[in-house]
């Protein structure tokens, strides 16, 4: 890609001619001790001791890597242990990568040793789109497939080994901001799957501004990016590549998974539940992932910003919708319903148009049929379906030329042609569907759209599919109707079928107008309904159903009325029921009166909060159709997470003993909730969660009970301050707002925040209580 100077880009420019140079990120002490440690050509050849991280020795591999090289090359989180393949558990067992557990430690070690070694032998002054590429990344490896390394470790890698030549930047996702930010064409940035590609694509823009500032370093330029000042950075992730300074110890936080239960594979209907903050919702990206892209997933698991892009893609391609249940959602939103509308063609009528809901819409796709015939014979991805009328309904001289000659013809020859003709001009005299159709058959109708030729208001005579461009032709051929200049070429691959269309077409009739889009149904449909009727589909070829699985996640599914939304197809989404099972069942749907069934390659991932409908409670048939993956709070995510000699992860811990005690564990708190407290650990931060969060919780869960309240957060105990105030402290005494005598009968019910307790540490502390 040529690259084309913005305005940013000269803002970057002037902010590095200021900045100065530091001396080749390859001279500094701490690059020379890594390097001379693990030189690249002997990286296949190292040891589990000289590899993982999790021992306290401050000298393998992996933490030279992310923490080592931090002050010369910048941050590189991978998010969790998991990003480095292999790694010492607290336990001191050997984590492997799922696709690695049925190797020894020592063979699975050496796979992606090789994997790596690869990377870091690469001449980077050639093509690396290799390294993107899995398959010849195997190859050059010399292993095979299995699992390769997250996209952030291959750049981190690359930049490792070459410190002068690499941009520092291990975010795929970042990458892809800053070449949006300084004038990448969209189209012209690569893929999430990537990252290599995108980052070459940034060092071009890095050798222009170096040939203008000579001397500066990759890590001078990235560092410039990253500047909290600049406002170039990603704007929640300011200095997040850049090294503070600061020598807090790395959290790679454990993960709920590295047990073999967390890893078995997602079924057709399942249910992530568990209490608030315990990431639900978060999760069903992940899961998501792993059902539509598993081996994007297995080498991606801890990059959690690769993984939402990828998301965000299949989001984009329609292969993942998203749905959250309340208590007004109905089986109208959900599969098919009727909207009123208003029609201008028909002189402004109100019309009630069936309109499909989310699970209709995503079962259709998932079933739409792969056929290479349908597609050599020129039918688009998404066709439109179009009524024409040729010569009226009957059978003409102008419609057999039509069907032999591979056209479709329509008149109003006095017009000329469509695409530059004044519709509008009175001396047409053209009525609103006269205008419609001459608009839609010159300039809507397109290449790879179906046509439908009726041969009365019930019936279809021929199907065909539009292969070339509208064109006006002045001079008609001698057997069709002098008026009909306007052509559209079309292969017709059905004719004189006599198709009856009322029962795709909700029992309507066709209209009189010669041209308009049908919108009651699909290609795929219009297949399987003449398929049904016996119709001849020998020039269509044979239909394959896509495998391609698409995933629907429902959020809050508990929180929706579930035997009304889902209604009869409720018995439909069990495996043995779906389309292509041996017991599979459809059924017809109330509005549209189409038979519907549900694929066996659509997914369905809910969330569901216990707190507002325990596990019990839920619809039997509910129940009974989707397995159950709980999501528990895991206190034990934030035990290496310190404050002032406060340990969080004790303080969830023993805040959600007591819940379970004085309600149940449906009630606890998530460890979600204090995440941030990671990077940001200050007492300020800890008191806006509780303020904003913990807080509003507790009293929603004990009905603004202050002294149950008061029992879990310890307070009963403390000898500083505690969080509820009770009995009106502070405030005017009951004596004084009722008098002596009304006062001495009543039980002061009063209960407020103490302030001072949220900015006091001491207050936390006590949350733990002490061991007896």
């Amino acid at each position: 890609m040529a690259f084309v100077p913005n305005e940013k880009f000269t803002e970057l420019l002037a902010l590095l001619k200021t900045g100065g140079t530091s001396i080749p990120r390859s001279k500094t002490p701490e690059h020379i001790a890594f390097a001379k440690s693990f030189p690249a050509n002997t990286l296949a050849t190292l040891t589990l001791d000289q590899y993982c991280v999790g021992k306290k020795s401050q000298e393998s591999f992996c933490w030279w890597i992310e923490r080592g090289l931090q002050s010369v090359l910048g941050r590189y989180m991978p998010g969790t242990s998991r990003g480095h393949i292999v790694y010492f558990k607290p336990d001191g067992e050997v984590y492997k990568n799922r696709k690695l557990r049925d190797l020894s430690d020592t063979d699975a070690l050496q796979y992606t040793l090789k994997i790596q070694s690869a990377i870091a032998n690469a001449d980077v002054t050639k093509d690396l789109s290799w390294i993107d590429d899995d398959e010849q990344l195997y190859k050059r490896a010399g292993v095979t497939p299995r699992v390769t390394i997250g996209d952030g470790r291959k750049l981190r890698i690359l930049s490792c080994y070459n410190p002068d030549a690499v941009l520092p930047i291990s975010s795929s996702h970042h990458l892809k901001h800053f070449l949006e930010l300084f004038g990448c064409p969209v189209a012209d940035i690569p893929k999430v799957e990537q990252p290599v590609a995108r980052s070459m694509l940034l060092r071009e823009l890095f050798f222009s501004a170096q040939k203008q500032i000579p001397g500066i370093t990759p890590y001078d330029f990235m560092h410039v990016l990253y500047s909290p000042t600049a406002g170039f950075a990603p704007v929640k992730e300011a200095s997040a590549e850049v090294d503070d300074g600061s020598d807090d110890e790395s959290v790679l936080l454990p993960v709920a998974g590295d047990d073999e239960d967390s890893e078995l594979p997602t079924g057709l209907n399942t249910i992530l539940y568990g209490p608030p903050g315990t990431g639900k919702t978060f999760t069903t990206i992940d899961e998501a992932i792993k059902i539509l892209d598993p081996e994007f997933y297995a080498k991606n698991e801890s990059e959690r910003e690769s993984l939402k892009e990828r998301f965000d893609d299949l989001v984009a391609n329609n292969r993942i919708r998203f749905v959250t249940f309340h208590q007004s959602f109905s089986y109208e939103d959900f599969v098919e319903g009727l909207r009123a509308e208003t029609d201008e063609a028909e002189g402004g009528q109100i019309q009630y148009v069936i309109e499909k809901g989310v699970f209709q819409a995503i079962c259709e796709d998932a079933s739409k049929p792969i056929q290479s015939a349908t597609a050599k014979l020129g039918v688009s991805d998404s066709p439109r379906i179009w009524k024409i009328s040729i010569d009226g309904t009957g059978d003409s001289a102008t419609r057999q030329y039509c069907l032999k000659h591979g056209e479709a013809r329509i008149g109003w020859g006095n017009v000329g042609d469509l695409k530059t003709a004044q519709l509008n001009d009175p001396s047409f005299t053209l009525g609103s569907n006269d205008r419609s159709t001459l608009e839609l058959f010159g300039n809507e109708i397109a290449v790879g759209d179906v046509l439908l030729c009726i041969g009365s208001n019930t019936e279809v005579a021929a199907i065909g599919i539009v292969s070339g461009n509208y064109r006006y032709e002045a001079t008609p051929p001698s057997s069709v109707r002098a008026d009909y200049k306007n052509v559209l070429p079309v292969n017709w691959i059905v004719t004189d079928c006599n198709f009856s269309i009322l029962n795709l077409n909700s029992q309507k009739r066709f209209t009189l107008k010669t041209v308009y889009e049908i919108t009651r149904f699909s290609w795929p449909e219009l297949l399987k309904g003449l398929s049904a009727a016996g119709v001849d589909l020998k020039a269509v070829g044979p239909t394959e159903i896509t495998s391609a699985p698409f995933v629907l996640i429902i959020d809050e599914i508990n929180r929706g009325n579930v035997s009304r939304i889902f209604g009869e197809l409720i018995t439909l989404i069990e495996p043995s029921k779906r389309l292509g099972a041996k017991e599979s069942l459809t059924v017809t749907l109330p509005y549209s009166k189409k038979p519907f069934g549900v694929p066996k390659n659509v997914y369905l991932i809910g969330t569901m909060n216990t707190a507002d409908k325990s596990l019990t409670g839920l619809d039997i048939a509910l129940r009974r159709r989707f397995v159950f993956k709980e999501m528990p709070a895991k206190p034990e995510l934030l035990d290496k997470v310190t404050i002032s000699g406060l340990s969080v992860g004790q303080m969830l811990r023993s805040i959600n003993q007591r819940i379970e005690v004085l309600l149940d564990r449906d009630h606890c708190i998530g460890h979600a909730y204090f995440l941030p407290l990671d990077k940001d650990r200050s007492i300020e931060r800890l008191s806006a969660i509780f303020k904003q969060q913990v807080l509003p919780l507790l009293q929603e869960y004990f009905f603004e009970d202050c002294e149950r309240i008061g029992w879990v957060l310890n307070d009963h105990r403390t000898k500083g301050e505690p969080f509820i105030r009770s009995g009106g402290h502070g405030s005017t005494s009951l004596a004084k707002l009722f008098g002596s005598e009304v006062a001495g009968g009543l039980r002061d019910t009063r209960w407020a925040v103490n302030e001072a307790a949220l900015t006091s540490i001491d207050s936390y502390i006590n949350i733990v209580g002490v061991s007896e």
